[in-house]
């Protein structure tokens, strides 16, 4: 039984590469795509599109509940002098899973993953690897209750993972980001939940770093590694009431700094 039914529409693609689509309930439309990009938006609300290994095109999200799966993190999606994959519309429920996402072009500032609209919500990243980005690796910058989840970052021009200003309790959980230069791995700007990942950086750049707008995040069971003058954990002023337990922080000059004053620094391991 394919894992696809109860309805599949399958077309044949340059390169010889098909994707296989569910449709929304009621098309009949079995017109073969050129690209992903057209299997997504042919398929519409709830289209599931499935990703075989090689490189593919950009892909832009455009009705709810789409989902697009890779085979592994061989089936690659590469930006191709823009950001890679991007959902900019008041969409719900839409999922990113079990691929591998780059921008290198060296073209602009692009992010290589970004979801930004005001009422996005419920959108879920899981188990993705950004191998190189031309600017932040997963940006957030609009959205509500975003699970990121299982996801490795390198090799990117500007910080890991970045959650906006003010945006409502997305979660990062279980993930990773190796970062150069000095940014952070994980900057936070809003009300988050940060639980379980690994955070390693070099020359400066901080680990975890909570801004102005990351009132009441809690940040927990995280792991930080760096080197140079930088800090593992680095709460700005005017972010206060955070939640900080359960972390290991090694090898930054400075393990936890709260300038806001205002957070509970729980029971940490910062030798």
């Amino acid at each position: 039984m394919d894992i696809f039914s109860p309805t599949i529409y399958r077309g044949i693609f340059l390169g010889g590469q098909p994707y296989k689509v569910v449709a929304a309930p009621g098309s009949g439309d079995r017109a073969p795509f050129y690209n992903p990009q057209d299997a997504l938006d042919a398929g519409k609300q709830g289209a599931n599109i499935f990703l075989l290994n090689g490189e593919h095109g950009p892909l832009t999200y455009g009705s709810n509940y789409q989902q697009v799966r890779g085979q592994s993190w061989d089936a690659i999606i590469h930006g191709q002098n823009g950001i890679a994959v991007q959902c900019i519309t008041a969409l719900v429920g839409c999922v990113l899973a079990d691929v591998q996402v780059k921008n290198n072009s060296g073209v602009g500032n692009n992010e290589t993953i970004w979801l930004n609209n005001a009422t996005l919500e419920q959108f879920i990243i899981d188990h993705v690897w950004v191998s190189e980005s031309d600017a932040q690796g997963i940006y957030l910058q609009q959205s509500a209750r975003t699970v990121v989840s299982r996801c490795i970052v390198e090799n990117c021009d500007a910080n890991g993972y970045i959650i906006g200003s003010g945006e409502q309790w997305n979660k990062i959980i279980a993930c990773e980001a190796f970062v150069s230069i000095a940014l952070a791995s994980f900057s936070i700007n809003g009300p988050s939940i940060i639980l379980g990942n690994r955070a390693a950086t070099i020359s400066g750049a901080n680990g975890y770093h909570f801004q102005s707008g990351a009132d009441n995040a809690i940040c927990a069971d995280n792991y930080g590694t760096g080197a140079g003058t930088s800090t593992g954990i680095l709460i700005d002023a005017g972010c206060n009431n955070m939640t900080v337990d359960g972390n290991r922080i090694t090898g930054y000059s400075s393990k936890i700094v709260d300038n806001g004053g205002t957070s509970t620094i729980g029971s940490n391991d910062t030798t």
